[in-house]
């Protein structure tokens, strides 16, 4: 099998938007997790493009105008009226340039699509996008607009079917509404469900309605899932679905706010684990565009989708990693994948009990990480309290020294518990997780085979290249019949014949923004396999050149009008002329006379 191509979309100006010196998400952490890419020698085994901005009509595809111009014009001083209408407050602060950086993550994602639609690529990586949140006509979740639902409605145009799976530790719940009645998007989406945590959505229930009912699949989880539990879960669900599905194309979303240790998110998950839900997914070989999401803890969140592109590229990365212009947001490890404390009794898994004193930790709370922190419980029972984190404004934590040793050195100073040594309580018992793998499977047997779609049309890309883009509506119809014509007489040399089945296929290949189908049957007599019936044949032949006319008669009457616009232009131009000529003429006359 040959290799994969990928695709990878950054742009160095989305990493330097900024939500506010106190909101838990920093668009910064896309230039550490560059950097870290670029530092493990990632950039040449794939092909790297600068996204464009999404255009006003391509967001619109999905979002209301009215959202897209109040996005366009939205800064601090905006009057709060408006902004609570489309919630373009709290925790969706409306800060300065907000549009310009909505529009470059949002066009990152739909240039992946184009590149997947076009079969320029296997694999498209964005990890600005993955925002799941955003409504049609309001902010959500840290989410203004929705690229994902943006990607998927472009790569629709070209496939009949598309997965999306979702490993955030927030239901993608954006994703799920925008295609809840369809049949050709299913949607699955593991996450935490319970005790009120955001957005409250993403129960079992919730398996779709009219047509795309049994179509959205949601696995709801508790808090501390580790490795072993979540791959439990994860494989044979992801795997039942691609078998019952059959997707031609597959949307990934990798938020790292699932990893151990994350300012807001409760799971235990380590990279490798998080990494090898990107690997099965690849390993199906099919199409796939892979996303960003959440994920809090910047250091973590760079390493995580560092290693997930070495996972796509299909690369080995070494554990140390290599110095860059960030290296010190690392520290003290300076390791990609850390390993878990050592000094606490390993957790057994499914975990039989959910006391203190079997697992070893406990929660706490620690309000300036700006998160549910943990302490830990030494041999002798006795609490060490979570550590204390120094935020600066890229988010970069600086861990304070505890006030205890974990290794129980007399002397605080000698050692101290770093962020990774804490862990959540894990809540997932065996029995929940087994009845729950049972659930979600019997909800897929109830699930009919997947639905075909049958293309006539192929809507146009709404972007043009600057060799395809033309001056006005006129040019552009003169294009396409010239074009139809003469793809239609054969005297394209874009048009090549294939004997199929007693017919010949006629391809050609679409220019972008066409808005013609890319495939056209015609049966010809003189390379039929089989011949027809003269009266048959005398028909078809009688029917093809009608059409041809008809189309010669267009693109004449089209010249015509052009000439005779430009004829009348320029008799008035010369009959204006002239008069100015004659007018000077009767004047030198009348100068003659007066002269004489």
């Amino acid at each position: 099998m040959s290799k994969r191509r990928v695709a990878y979309f950054h742009d160095r100006d989305v990493a330097n938007y900024y939500y506010g010196s106190h909101h838990p998400m920093k668009p910064h952490r896309l230039a550490l997790t560059h950097a870290l890419v670029t530092s493990y020698n990632l950039l040449g085994k794939m092909d790297v493009y600068k996204p464009r901005a999404a255009t006003v009509e391509e967001l619109c595809q999905f979002h209301g105008r009215e959202y897209i111009e109040f996005l366009q014009r939205v800064c601090p001083e905006t009057n709060m009226k408006e902004k609570v209408k489309f919630n373009i407050f709290g925790d969706c602060p409306g800060f300065t340039n907000l549009y310009d950086f909505c529009s470059l993550y949002a066009g990152g994602s739909i240039e992946g699509a184009t590149k997947l639609n076009h079969k320029d690529a296997d694999i498209c990586i964005n990890w600005s996008g993955g925002l799941h949140h955003a409504r049609r006509d309001e902010a959500s979740g840290f989410c203004y607009l929705n690229d994902i639902v943006l990607a998927i409605l472009e790569l629709l145009k070209y496939y009949s079917r598309v997965l999306y799976i979702d490993i955030d530790i927030h239901h993608g719940d954006g994703v799920q509404d925008a295609f809840y009645l369809s049949d050709r998007v299913m949607t699955v989406s593991f996450h935490k469900y319970g005790d009120g945590f955001f957005p409250g959505t993403g129960g079992t229930n919730e398996i779709g309605a009219g047509q795309g009912k049994r179509f959205s699949l949601n696995v709801p989880l508790k808090d501390g899932i580790e490795d072993q539990q979540y791959a439990f879960l994860f494989e044979p669900v992801i795997k039942a679905v691609v078998d019952k599905f059959r997707p031609d194309v597959i949307v990934l979303q990798c938020g790292a706010d699932s990893l151990r240790d994350d300012r807001i998110g409760d799971f235990n998950l380590s990279l490798s684990g998080h990494a090898n839900c990107v690997e099965f997914v690849k390993k199906f070989n099919i199409p796939m565009m892979v996303l960003g999401g959440g994920g809090y803890t910047i250091r973590n969140v760079a390493k995580c989708w560092a290693k997930e592109t070495a996972v796509l590229v299909g690369e080995e990365i070494s554990n140390d990693i290599p110095f860059n212009e960030y290296f010190q947001h690392y520290a003290p490890t300076y390791q990609l994948d850390s390993r878990p404390c050592p000094n606490l009794p390993p957790t057994p898994w499914p975990l039989a009990s959910h006391s203190v004193s079997s697992v070893g930790i406990v929660k706490a709370f620690d309000p300036l990480s700006f998160n549910r922190g943990l302490g830990v419980l030494d041999p002798a029972g006795v609490l060490i309290p979570p550590p204390e984190y120094d935020q600066d404004e890229d988010g970069l934590c600086t861990l304070r020294v505890s006030t205890r040793s974990m290794t129980g050195a007399k002397n605080p100073s000698e050692s101290f518990a770093s962020p990774d040594d804490y862990m959540i309580i894990n809540l997932n018992s065996r029995e929940y997780l087994e009845n729950l793998l049972a659930k979600v499977l019997d909800q897929l047997r109830d699930l009919e085979c997947a639905p075909s779609v049958q293309f006539q049309y192929v809507p146009k890309d709404f972007y043009l290249s600057s060799d395809e883009e033309l001056s006005s509506v006129d040019e552009w119809g003169d294009w396409e019949g010239e074009e139809r014509v003469r793809w239609m007489s054969g005297e394209t040399g874009k048009v090549r014949r294939e004997k199929r089945c007693g017919s010949t296929t006629t391809k050609r290949k679409s220019k972008r923004g066409c808005g013609l189908a890319a495939t056209t049957n015609t049966a010809t007599t003189s390379e039929s396999t089989s011949p027809l019936p003269r009266r048959q044949r005398r028909a078809r032949k009688q029917k093809r050149e009608k059409e041809l006319s008809r189309l010669l008669r267009r693109l004449r009457f089209r010249r015509l009008r052009h000439l005779l616009q430009e004829k009348a232009i320029i008799t008035e131009t010369t009959m204006t002329m002239m008069t100015m000529m004659m007018g000077m003429t009767e004047t030198t006359k009348k100068m003659r006379i007066m002269t004489e």
